[in-house]
C-alpha cells in the first residue's frame, strides 16, 4: 500500500531546487564530458599529484627539488602544497578517476553557490539558472585539475559573504583566508575583492550614506583579519613575496599563455565578448543606477579578464552574478518560453536541496572508486589520453629499465613525474621554480637555435621524449650518435649511443594531398 499523510493524500514528490539541479548537472558532466580536459589540458595535474604523493610518502613538505636534473636540490617553495595533498589523496583513493570526480564536485559546488547567491539576492530562479550556465560555459575553457579550481570556489563563498544584507561575523574571514593561503595564491585576489568593496562603501559613505560608512569600517576590519590569516602558512611572509613576484615577473607572463590577453577570434574570446556586450546592453537598458559595489567589482573584473585570459573564470563568477542581480527587474519583463519562470520558481519554492547534493556526491564518489567504469563503459577517464601523452613510450621505457637525462617536451614534464617516477626531467610546468635561464635553454633546443647541440651537451642529455613531428625529433633522428628507440603517433623516444637492436621507425605523416 502507498503510505499516506494524515490528510490521506500520498506524500508529494519534491524535486531538486535550482541549486541542487546545477550541482547534479555539473558534478556529472564535468568529469564525464570534460574529464580528459580536467586531467590532460596540460601536464600540471600530474605534476601536482606527484608533489602531493611525495609529501604523503615523506611526511613533510618539499624543500629541495627531487624531480629534475636541471635544478636538482635547489630550494623549493611549494606554495600550492595544500591543493596538491588533496589531489594526491583523491589519487590514492581512486586513481585519476578520483581526481576527475573531485574536480567535478568542486566545480559543481562553485556554480551551485553562485546560483544560490543570486537567488538569495532575489533574482528570478530561472534567470539565475541561465546566468549560472553562462558562467560555467564561459569558465569551462579553464577547467583543469589544478589548484586554481579551489580559488574559484572560495571566491564565490567570499562574494556571497560580502553581498549579505546582514554581515557575517568578522572572525569567519580568518579560517577562510588561512585555508585559502594554504591552497592557492589566489588568496591575493580575495583580498583585492574585499578592497573593492571597502572602496565602494567608502565612496558611498562620503556621499552621506551612514550605512555604507558603517559597512566600510567592518569591511576594513575584514580585510585586516583576512590578511593576517594568510600568514598562517608554513612559509610565513615568503609565501606573499613569492606569489607577488610570480604575478608580475615578466618572463613568466611572456612564456605562459594564460597571461596573454584574450584572443577574440577564439571560441573563448567570442564568449567573453558576448558577455561584455550583454553587460553593456544591460546597463544601458536598465532604469536603475547600479550599486557602487557592483559597478566597481564588474569594472575591475572586466579589466582583469581583458589583461589575462586566466582571469576569465573569475570574471564569470563575480561580474555575471552581480550583473544579474542588477538587471533582474528588466529580465523579468522579457519574453519567455511557456511556464519557464514558473517552473523554476516552483522548483525553488517546493524543491529539496541537500538530499540531492548528498546523493549526487555519493554516486560520483562510488563511480570514482570503481575506476570510472560502469557496465563496461568508461564514463570517467582513469588514464591520460594516449593521443596527447606518451603513454606507450613511457610504458616501454619503464619495462626496459631505461635511465638517463631526458630532454622532455614541456607539457610532458609533469606527466613524467607521475608516470615515470624516479626519472629526472629537464623541465615541467613549474616555470616559477625553473626560472628564465632553464626555460631559455629549453627553448634553445626546442627551436633548434645555432647552439642547440652545445646546450644538450652542457646538460649531458642522452635521451629525448618529444612528439615525432616536432623539429627537434627530426633533427635528432639525423644527428650522428642518436637513434630512435621508440616511436608511435604520439611520441618519439630517442637515445644517444649505439643501438643494441634495429632502430625504431616513426610513422610517416599523412600525405597532405
Amino acid at each position: 500500500m502507498t503510505r499516506t499523510s494524515e490528510t490521506g493524500a500520498a506524500p508529494q514528490y519534491r524535486g531538486p531546487t535550482v541549486v541542487a539541479l546545477l550541482f547534479l548537472l555539473w558534478a556529472a558532466l564535468a568529469p564525464t564530458v570534460f574529464g580528459n580536459r580536467l586531467l590532460g589540458a596540460d601536464g600540471d595535474p600530474a605534476r601536482h599529484i606527484r608533489h602531493g604523493l611525495t609529501m604523503l610518502a615523506t611526511g613533510g613538505l618539499i624543500h629541495a627539488d627531487p624531480f629534475s636534473f636541471t635544478r636538482a636540490g635547489a630550494p623549493f617553495l611549494g606554495f600550492e602544497y595544500g591543493s596538491q595533498l588533496i589531489f594526491a589523496l583523491a589519487y590514492r583513493a581512486a586513481g585519476l578517476a578520483g581526481v576527475a570526480v573531485l574536480i567535478g564536485l568542486v566545480l559543481a559546488a562553485t556554480y551551485a553557490l553562485a546560483a544560490r547567491l543570486m537567488i538569495r539576492r532575489r533574482v528570478d530562479p530561472g534567470f539565475a539558472f541561465l546566468v549560472t550556465m553562462a558562467a560555467a560555459v564561459l569558465s569551462s575553457m579553464h577547467w583543469v585539475a589544478r589548484p586554481h579550481i579551489f580559488s574559484q570556489l572560495l571566491v564565490v563563498i567570499l562574494l556571497e559573504w560580502l553581498e549579505r544584507d546582514k554581515p557575517v561575523p568578522l572572525w569567519w574571514y580568518a579560517p577562510l583566508f588561512a585555508l585559502w593561503a594554504n591552497l592557492h595564491g589566489g588568496f591575493v585576489y580575495g583580498l583585492v575583492l574585499i578592497g573593492i568593496y571597502l572602496a565602494a562603501h567608502a565612496i558611498d559613505g562620503l556621499r552621506g550614506d551612514a550605512t555604507a560608512r558603517s559597512r566600510a569600517g567592518r569591511t576594513a576590519i575584514a580585510f585586516v583579519v583576512g590578511l593576517a590569516a594568510t600568514f598562517l602558512n608554513p612559509f610565513g611572509a615568503r609565501l606573499h613575496a613569492h606569489v607577488l613576484w610570480y604575478l608580475q615577473e615578466p618572463f613568466i607572463k611572456r612564456w605562459t599563455s594564460e597571461f596573454d590577453s584574450p584572443d577574440f577570434q577564439s571560441l573563448g574570446g567570442k564568449l567573453l565578448l558576448l558577455s561584455l556586450l550583454a553587460i553593456i546592453a544591460g546597463f544601458a537598458l536598465s532604469r536603475r543606477r547600479p550599486r557602487t559595489t557592483h559597478l566597481l567589482v564588474i569594472l575591475a573584473n572586466v579589466a582583469f579578464a581583458l589583461m589575462a585570459q586566466r582571469n576569465i573564470a573569475i570574471f564569470a563568477l563575480t561580474a555575471l552574478p552581480l550583473f544579474a542581480i542588477h538587471v533582474d527587474p528588466e529580465a523579468r519583463r522579457l519574453p519567455e518560453p511557456p511556464n519557464f519562470r514558473a517552473s523554476f520558481a516552483q522548483a525553488e519554492r517546493e524543491g529539496s536541496t541537500w538530499p540531492y547534493i548528498g546523493i549526487g556526491t555519493i554516486v560520483m564518489v562510488v563511480l570514482a572508486l570503481v575506476g570510472g567504469r560502469i557496465a563496461g563503459q568508461q564514463l570517467v577517464p582513469d588514464r591520460f589520453d594516449s593521443r596527447d601523452f606518451p603513454n606507450a613510450a613511457v610504458a616501454a621505457a619503464r619495462r626496459a629499465g631505461l635511465t638517463g637525462r631526458v630532454y622532455n617536451q614541456f607539457v610532458w614534464g609533469g606527466y613524467m613525474l607521475l608516470e615515470w617516477p624516479g626519472e629526472k626531467v629537464f623541465i615541467d610546468g613549474g616555470t616559477d621554480f625553473y626560472g628564465e635561464p632553464i626555460l631559455h635553454d629549453y627553448l634553445e633546443i626546442w627551436t633548434l637555435q645555432p647552439d642547440w647541440r652545445e646546450v644538450l651537451a652542457r646538460w649531458n642529455v642522452d635521451m629525448a621524449l618529444v612528439r615525432p613531428e616536432t623539429p627537434i625529433a627530426g633533427a635528432l633522428r639525423h644527428e650522428p650518435g642518436w637513434y630512435v628507440w621508440y616511436c608511435d603517433d604520439a611520441a618519439a623516444l630517442l637515445r644517444k649511443g649505439e643501438p643494441t637492436a634495429a632502430p625504431a621507425t616513426c610513422p610517416q605523416p599523412p600525405d597532405p594531398r
